[in-house]
């Protein structure tokens, strides 16, 4: 098996790619000059052979003694080489350092065509060995036949696997992060390079339980592969098709991130034109890939199963690279069309409490307009109000108001709005009145939801369809319980609770109610006590503020500073004393 020079474009960035080309070509060059690695092939193989044997008297520590008199990499980590061989090709070459540099690549290279001449020479422990001095021009030169393959493959057990010291604790505390043999990782991933789905299914059925079935999946890196397993899995196998599922698209977006980046380098290399012309094909390929994949596991999983995981899943928390992150927003964008073109009724689940689903079953409810469906609706928000999942409540933004505008829907579509706010605020509304020190998780919990409800009926009143006169009683009246809940409540976590809803009620008065904002800013200034609440309510407008209010918050700056000085050094949360100090001065009325 030959390397194949795509494979850098999906594992590596595009500059590091151009780099790892280039460093080949020297190297190549360099070997038609020189003829010394096959001498250090042959000083090496009787330790080799020694090693591998069933009595084996040779350690791998003795094999590592001999390769650092002149291969001091083989001690490190799979892209040490590489990183080593991309500083190096950016010298001169007739440098001595480098000459010897380039000569360690090539005896690797060398070493690798001499092993495989010999007969009887893969086994485990020399895949071990294999996986462990890892460097491309080594690793992708070993060859394996594939009845070899097939018996390796035979030889995993999972039990054994499983009953490792590092496993058997990731087990015991229910980690996530399991570990497997460096012979089976390398099988891994040359049966992946040879597109050998087939025995990457078999590897996957012997590994059965799903932890080891997903430390398998970890070390695949091609968005195809999953896709090309999934074809040989039976609905048995529903554990792995959703384990095949989260790592597809986890390198599916990588793959993405990659490319992008090819298509922003300035460079006519070889290798940066390969990598502009793949991200061309993919993306006028990607509306069709994405529709087939989606349907392939909603046809395996059951849509229900593929939606849990879409809408439940936290996916950007693995893509920190911006690339990768435009790559996520665009697969996004073409997933909620598949679902949004193929959703029915019947699909409606009312027992899934995730604010995203719920946001996408609000938008199916606005463009299909049945009455069973707001039912779905309504029941949704109510199992989320009582979840775990209202502490995972994204941060004041649009993401937060398109929950929000959610739960009003069906009050706005069926025309109850006018009676059910009232009834909505009495319900969920707490006391704070003699509660004393007792503050339980319910009694937060409790506090939350009144927030949720309460903003979610103010944003309710920019609603144009709603008459003028009511959309206003219902603002004023809801804001005024605000304000008196706040004053009315002594314990500090819980006054900032109350601080979502504040933002709330201020973009409404900046955006819709502005004859009411001087009021609402007077008294926002007036009636808070923590002056850094007051800055982060403001702080969500234009950035302008009346005459009069900018009088008070300065004041109470000056008079107050020193006070918040010590409560934010007393938390270590200094940021905040300074957040404010900026905010202040930055004033404009």
């Amino acid at each position: 098996m030959k390397l194949k020079r795509d494979i850098l474009v999906r594992t590596t960035t595009p500059k590091r790619a151009a780099e790892i080309l280039k460093t080949h070509e020297v190297v190549d060059s360099y070997v038609s000059k020189h003829s010394q690695g096959r001498l250090f092939a042959e000083r090496i193989w009787p330790l080799l052979q020694r090693h591998i044997d069933e009595n084996d008297s040779v350690g791998i520590e003795e094999i590592l003694n001999v390769c650092n008199l002149e291969l001091q990499h083989l001690k490190e980590s799979a892209l040490q080489f590489c990183e080593e061989a991309f500083r190096v090709s950016l010298l001169d070459v007739s440098d001595e350092v480098v000459t010897k540099e380039y000569e360690k690549a090539w005896r690797f290279k060398e070493m690798a065509e001499f092993l495989n001449e010999q007969s009887g020479i893969v086994n485990t422990k020399f895949l071990d060995w294999v996986y462990f001095t890892w460097n491309e021009e080594f690793a992708y030169s070993i060859i394996i036949d594939e009845d070899t393959i097939d018996l390796l493959i035979e030889e995993i057990d999972a039990e054994a696997i499983k009953d490792t010291r590092h496993n058997r604790d990731y087990f015991g505390y229910g980690g996530g992060y399991l570990d497997l043999p460096e012979w089976l990782a390398f099988i891994a991933m040359y049966l992946e390079d040879d597109e050998q789905y087939e025995r990457l299914y078999k590897m996957f059925i012997k590994l059965k339980y799903p932890p080891l079935q997903d430390a398998l999946a970890y070390r695949l890196q091609r968005p195809e592969t999953f896709i090309g397993v999934l074809n040989y899995c039976n609905n048995s196998k529903l554990e792995l098709g959703l384990i095949l599922l989260m790592h597809w698209y986890k390198q599916f977006v990588r793959e993405g991130g990659t490319l992008r980046g090819y298509d922003d380098l300035e460079s006519d290399h070889p290798l940066a034109k390969d990598g502009q012309k793949q991200f061309e094909i993919r993306e006028t390929e990607i509306a069709s890939t994405i529709k087939n994949v989606m349907i392939s596991f909603c046809e395996f999983l059951g849509r229900n199963v593929v939606e849990r995981w879409y809408y439940g899943s936290n996916q950007y928390s693995d893509f920190s690279d911006s690339y990768a992150k435009d790559s996520v927003d665009e697969a996004n964008q073409l997933i909620d069309v598949f679902f949004d073109n193929t959703f029915t009724v019947k699909n409606a689940m009312t027992d899934f409490a995730n604010p995203r689903y719920l946001v996408f079953l609000a938008r199916q409810c606005e463009k299909q307009k049945e009455d069973a469906l707001l039912d779905c609706l309504e029941k949704g928000y109510n199992t989320l109000l009582f979840s775990l999942n209202m502490h995972k409540l994204p941060q004041f933004g649009d993401e937060l108001l398109e929950i929000y505008r959610g739960y009003t829907l069906p009050l706005q579509m069926r025309g109850t709005y006018k009676q059910a706010y009232k009834i909505l605020l009495k319900s969920y509304l707490t006391r704070h009145e003699g509660l004393g020190t007792k503050i339980t998780d319910d009694y937060n919990k409790k506090v939350a939801r009144e927030v949720f409800v309460m903003s979610a009926l103010m944003l309710m009143t920019e609603d144009d369809d709603l008459l003028e006169c009511d959309r206003k009683a219902i603002y004023e009246e809801t804001v005024d319980l605000l304000f008196r809940q706040i004053n009315s409540c002594w314990m500090p976590h819980l006054q900032e609770m109350y601080v979502d809803a504040l933002k709330m009620a201020y973009v409404m008065v900046c955006q819709v109610w502005k004859e009411k904002r001087e009021w609402f800013e007077m008294r926002l200034a007036r009636s808070v006590e923590n002056m850094y609440w007051i800055g982060m309510v403001l702080s969500v407008g234009d950035g302008k503020i009346g005459f009069d209010t900018a009088q008070i918050v300065k004041k109470r700056w000056k008079n107050e500073h020193l006070v918040m000085y010590i409560r934010t050094q007393q938390i270590h949360e200094m940021n905040l004393y300074e957040w404010m100090k900026k905010w202040v001065e930055a004033i404009e009325f």
